[in-house]
């Protein structure tokens, strides 16, 4: 087998197991052959049986149960073998042997089994390339030419000839097989190069589209969801396999307004259509989310579903509002703040000069009246000012620790012996994490909770419920009052923290100003979300300590 001796490297790029199988189809094809001689060769005896015995089919049966032999032998060490090279060598020097052996028992003259030769040579090429090929061709050159020369047939022409082309073809299925094996190789090679390439461009678009902060989702031209990346699943709680297949409109209801719309432009214009619409959380929770919609075209350039964009814009708009808030009133308050000093000054003059003339004057009861009618106003004015001047001035109050839930319950316990505030209203309280703390003002923030306890009562003056609790989110306190009141008008929204703005006959105004400032003050936050005759709910988060 010294012919064999390939340089290393000279197997295929294949891994051992395929290798392993390769060799083992090759082993099953022989075996094929032999059982197909191993047929004919009976036949032949039966057919023939008065001219030919048993006896004179002795040798070619030896070779077919060797081969057989062989064959069950090397296909059960198989599993075992370290050195596939070598072995696979050996499986190739056994076929050309076996090939040789058949055409010396069938007989030189007609050599009908040189074609095996081809067979054993294209395998060659298939695992050592053209070298290999080459090195098999030589081989079996070999062992025929040597047969031809022990065993040569009678007219020397024919012998001349049948050693000439089959040579050649030997040669010529070599260098095509190995060629060929070559391409194969190449192309392979390429393949997977594409594949792995395919699969890195596959895997970095997974990653970046599972990294993206914006929710992605995908539909066919049914409106049927196909894809829902990671940041959409976070952003609306629904998992991949539970919107996936869903009807878009099914999940998110606002949209269809814009949807429509969105298809009725893009039959215009290939931009895409960026609006906002609301989505409510299975939780309750209602998110502003604004998106941007596109078509979704193949690879011909066909539209074959959309592509939506969207992002929570929720927090976004809340800061906004918080800003524009915070600044209305910083410049309201500017100004008011120095109206209200200027107000306290004739204030206490009209307060003094009443006194005065109530004291030295003889008046009738009734003029008397009117002077206490204008005292008690002016008293009354004055407090008003005061309060907003402890609105609009700077707090200087000392800040110190102390669990919240605890000040919030003295406050709904003090606030649910108000009968006249709690009288039909069923005050409920679902309050969780008594041991988080924040830095602050204790007796402002039970003012904060006092107020929008009052304010809730005042929605329900024919009874209701309030319910309080609380959430704990990373390093923050979220703190819920719901009641199911009135609820507050849409376009009043907006105005419920500003000075002085209210919808109640005897009211001030400056109730909820004043809780909005204590909260900020607290580097806190309060929204509102309500529906006329539903209730409303206010929402308060404070850091923790």
């Amino acid at each position: 087998m010294a012919f064999f001796t390939l340089k290393r490297g000279g197997l295929l790029e294949l891994p051992t197991i395929q290798a392993k199988e390769n060799t083992l189809w090759f082993m099953f094809l022989r075996s094929v052959v032999t059982t197909f001689l191993l047929i004919m060769t009976l036949i032949y005896q039966i057919k023939d049986s008065h001219i030919i015995g048993p006896q004179d089919l002795f040798p070619i049966y030896s070779l077919l149960s060797f081969t057989y032999f062989i064959t069950i032998v090397c296909a059960l060490l198989i599993p075992k073998v370290k050195n596939i090279n070598a072995f696979i060598q050996f499986q190739i020097f056994y076929d050309v042997l076996f090939t040789t052996s058949l055409i010396y028992i069938a007989g030189t003259q007609e050599a009908i089994f040189t074609f095996l030769y081809l067979f054993t040579i294209a395998f060659s090429s298939i695992l050592f390339l053209r070298t290999g090929a080459l090195y098999t061709a030589a081989f079996a050159s070999i062992c025929f030419s040597t047969l031809l020369i022990l065993d040569p047939i009678p007219h020397r022409e024919k012998h001349l000839m049948t050693l000439f082309f089959n040579n050649i073809a030997f040669f010529l299925v070599a260098i095509l097989s190995g060629y060929l094996s070559q391409q194969f190789r190449e192309f392979k090679t390429k393949l997977k190069e594409e594949e792995a390439n395919v699969k890195e461009l596959e895997d970095l678009n997974k990653i970046i589209i599972n990294n993206m902060t914006s929710g992605l989702l995908t539909s066919d031209l049914q409106n049927n969801i196909i894809y829902f990346n990671q940041a959409a699943e976070k952003m609306t709680g629904l998992s991949f396999s539970d919107a996936y297949k869903k009807n878009v409109f099914d999940l998110f209801p606002d949209l269809k307004r814009h949807w429509i719309q969105t298809a009725t432009s893009q039959s215009k214009k290939e931009m895409p259509i960026r609006k906002i619409f609301h989505f409510k959380k299975a939780s309750s929770q209602e998110l502003t989310l604004g998106f941007s919609l596109s078509a979704l075209k193949d690879a011909q350039n066909q539209k074959c579903g959309n592509i939506l964009i969207f992002e929570d814009l929720t927090k976004i708009m809340e800061m906004e509002q918080h800003l524009q808030r915070t600044d209305k009133l910083a410049a309201v308050g500017k100004l008011a703040a120095g109206i209200a000093h200027e107000i306290r000054n004739p204030l206490a003059s009209v307060s003094g000069s009443i006194e005065m003339l109530s004291r030295e004057l003889h008046v009738q009861d009734d003029n008397k009246k009117l002077m206490n009618i204008i005292l008690k106003e002016t008293d009354r004015l004055n407090h008003l000012v005061n309060e907003f001047l402890d609105y609009v001035r700077p707090t200087d109050r000392k800040r110190e620790s102390f669990k919240i839930i605890p000040a919030i319950e003295e406050t709904l316990m003090a606030f649910s012996m108000n009968k006249a505030a709690t009288q039909n209203v069923e005050l409920q309280f679902l309050l969780q994490y008594k041991n988080v703390q924040i830095k602050g003002d204790k007796e402002k923030i039970k003012q904060v909770f006092w107020n929008l306890l009052l304010n809730a009562a005042q929605a329900m003056p024919e009874g209701g419920k309030v319910l309080i609790r609380t959430f704990q989110e990373e390093d923050q306190l979220k703190i819920e009052i719901q009641d199911t009141g009135q609820g507050i008008p849409e376009e009043d929204i907006k105005k419920i923290f500003d000075p002085f703005f209210t919808t109640k006959p005897k009211g001030t105004g400056l109730g909820l100003s004043l809780v909005h400032k204590i909260i900020e003050i607290h580097q806190g936050r309060i929204f509102v979300n309500s529906k006329v005759s539903k209730g409303t709910t206010f929402t308060i988060v404070l850091p923790l300590e």
